[in-house]
């Protein structure tokens, strides 16, 4: 007997028949072994800063073996290899924040199952050494081992949809990866910070705003005729004068019936801004500003003032031409319909409907430029104007709203009283800061330099071949730390001299940071085509892996799987598969795991497509439904295989080619395969020299 459950039994029989025998035989020993070969923190058992301590340092290391393949196995896998390279072992497991003791019970664990295999296949034991460890295997290796897990562990799958990728990704900007703190967090210092991330491998910014809200009235005194259009052109005259003063990105003027949005004309913060008013989008009207000349002028009047240094001068970018001396910017404004403002709309239904439609679509602009706002990568203000501008009259006393975004000061009155004019009331005034922490986009690299290209990478490795395009790993430690309080998503830190206000520290005194749900990854995960929750190991990889820009589903194995009340599943040994639905569709289909009972039906690739729909991954849809027809021939053809334990390098390139280009690289049969001891004509060879003495294979000549 191996000692090992019928799954891992499995994981072995098919790694030998696809040619990775040897690697199958550490992969399950690594995979029967219950406990972490890394440090673990436990913020009931640490203290705070020990608690960080470990978190970080065990997650670093975890990436480092991981070396982009997102799965806890093969970076297992690696870690073995690292170890039995090297003499100093205390040095080393101490470097790597890896348990001593735990990681020789598992690579004993994995000679002892590979000495038990051995002998039962009556080959040496040297014929199943590992040649090389996942980070140098070829490509077709590493998927072969993506596959039969996908064989074996099929019924504890489990999945991230799009919606909540999407949901993800919409922190993600041009820089790098946002992440709000919320109400009620202490204010730090990057110092702080410092403490749970390393200086040459996290690159993050502690970015920090405001939003100040001004409330108050003014006297509506027109100049000439009253109107709506007066009204609105003499505050978009002092109001775009003021936002080019003060180096705004963009600002808007809002009643209940309209809504004007300004922006540099293009500008990228004019092509975001446009997004969120689409598909709504009225009239888009350029807008030439003049500089005024004051030469020659005495006294401080309203055009020596921010809000009177420029001009609006209205006509087209055509006639404008390529003057210095002016500035475009972009009016985008969405209004109601004359249809829907007269009394005659509401009294039917279908009238009623289009109003309501109408103002729902106000409320979403409003709502996703004050998330703009609110995201402190833009420098804006929004106007808002509780009434109707139509009903604009003379001596009528109007309330205004005005909210302003990112690092920038309150408008003063001075100010105020040149926007809304001189009988101006009292404006109360409101002020909110904000702190976020945005970590830069980078690439993912080994700690260690080792040879190689001139970033200390192996071009051959798997760090050359990420399996999707992650998020950095900075981000996902914060997610690590919240992950691991539970429901709490609060991370605490250890306050430092420079984030107190007295200089002293408390040593009993955390500070807190309390960060949004997205964050935690506990509720990310849920069951292969079901809602049931997920309970994993925070630390792990895969776990906490965040695709950058593809919303396509994202599939996982789990190797060891527990039910639990409610219909859970306490899941460990994840293993990430290439983004979308094709190659789980693949791998089911050369397996025959199919919830049709005849794989014959003529509908079934038609049902396969349809299951897929728009996640194809990096596959063509004409490839991939030539892909699923050749997956369904291999299974059939591969049924008379059964329990052989022997490789089979013609089913091995098959099953490769079914496969090749699906997760955008080029999959090929690596070099050893024929070589390959547990081939057939290879095993009879090498069992010639051989015999069994006292329950070992040794040579013949040894006595």
């Amino acid at each position: 007997a191996l000692g090992i459950d019928l799954a891992l039994g499995s994981l072995i029989g098919l790694g030998i028949q696809m040619g990775v025998g040897a690697e199958a035989i550490q992969m399950a020993a690594v995979l029967s072994f219950s406990k972490s070969p890394w440090v673990m923190g436990n913020p009931l058992v640490h203290g705070t800063s020990s608690f960080n301590d470990n978190i970080r340092k065990s997650y670093v290391s975890r990436c480092h073996f991981d070396a982009n393949l997102f799965s806890d196995p093969l970076a297992v896998m690696n870690l073995i290899w690292d170890y039995e390279s090297h003499n100093d072992t205390h040095k080393w497991a101490k470097s790597h924040n890896v348990s001593l003791s735990q990681i020789r019970r598992l690579s004993s664990t994995t000679e002892n199952l590979r000495k038990r295999v051995a002998s039962y296949l009556g080959i040496p034991e040297g014929m199943l050494q590992v040649s090389r460890p996942p980070i140098e295997m070829s490509h077709g290796m590493v998927t072969i081992l993506r596959i039969i897990q996908v064989w074996v562990f099929s019924a504890t799958m489990i999945q991230i949809d799009s919606k909540t990728l999407q949901g993800l990704q919409k922190s993600h900007t041009k820089n790098g990866v946002s992440i709000d703190l919320r109400p009620g967090s202490d204010m730090v210092v990057r110092s702080d910070l410092e403490k749970i991330f390393m200086k040459d491998r996290h690159f993050f910014k502690l970015l920090q705003s405001s939003e100040i809200r001004q409330k108050g009235n003014f006297e509506y005194i027109p100049v000439g005729e009253p109107s709506p259009d007066n009204f609105i052109n003499r505050l978009e005259a002092h109001l775009i004068s003021f936002a080019i003063e003060k180096q705004f990105t963009f600002f808007c003027i809002s009643f209940t019936n309209r809504v004007f949005v300004y922006a540099i004309s293009g500008s990228e913060t004019e092509k975001i801004v446009k997004k969120c008013l689409k598909p709504h989008r009225v009239e888009d009207s350029r807008v030439t500003l003049k500089i005024h000349s004051n030469e020659g002028k005495s006294g401080r009047c309203v055009r020596e003032r921010t809000c009177g240094r420029w001009t609006v001068q209205r006509q087209s970018a055509t006639k404008s031409g390529s003057n210095a001396q002016f500035l475009l910017w972009s009016r985008t404004c969405f209004e109601m319909s004359k249809q829907l403002l007269t009394k005659k709309a509401a009294p039917t239904k279908k009238g009623a409907k289009k109003v309501e439609a109408a103002k729902k679509d106000l409320k979403t602009i409003m709502t996703s430029l004050e998330e703009l706002g609110r995201s402190g990568d833009y420098k804006c203000m929004m106007l808002r104007f509780p009434w109707a501008s139509p009903k604009i009259s003379a001596s009528r006393r109007l309330n205004f709203d005005l909210v302003s975004f990112g690092t920038t000061n309150a408008m003063t009155p001075v100010d105020l009283r040149d926007v809304f004019g001189p009988c101006l009331g009292n404006a109360t005034k409101q002020i909110a800061e904000k702190q976020k922490l945005q970590f830069l986009w980078c690439k993912s690299l080994p700690r260690e330099f080792k040879g190689g290209n001139d970033k200390g990478v192996k071009m051959e490795s798997s760090w050359e071949r990420p399996l999707i395009k992650c998020i950095p790993e900075g981000a996902r430690i914060v997610s690590v730390l919240v992950s691991s309080r539970r429901r709490d998503n609060i991370i605490k830190l250890v306050a430092t001299e420079a984030s107190t206000h007295d200089g002293e520290v408390d040593e009993d005194s955390d500070l807190s940071l309390f960060l949004p749900k997205s964050t935690n990854a506990t509720f990310r995960w849920k069951r292969f085509n079901t809602t049931d929750a997920v309970y994993i190991d925070m630390n792990s990889v895969p776990a906490t892996a965040v695709p950058v820009d593809s919303p396509d589903d994202l599939y996982c194995v789990c190797a060891n799987a527990l039910e639990v009340r409610g219909g859970g599943l306490r899941a460990e040994g994840l293993t990430l598969l290439p983004q979308g639905k094709a190659f789980l569709l693949l791998a089911r289909f050369t397996f025959g795991l199919l919830r049709e009972t005849n794989i014959d039906d003529d509908t079934i690739l038609d049902k396969a497509m349809m299951w897929i729909g728009s996640n194809l991954g990096k596959a063509p849809k004409k490839i991939l439904m030539g892909r699923i027809e050749r997956a369904i021939d291999f299974h059939k053809s591969s049924l008379h295989l059964r329990e052989t334990l022997q490789s089979f390098p013609e089913k091995v390139k098959q099953l490769l080619e079914i496969f090749d280009g699906i997760d955008g690289y080029e999959v090929k049969v690596w070099e050893t395969l024929s070589s390959n001891p547990l081939i057939r004509k290879n095993v009879a060879t090498h069992k010639r020299g051989f015999r069994k003495k006292n329950g070992k294979i040794v040579a013949k000549c040894q006595s």
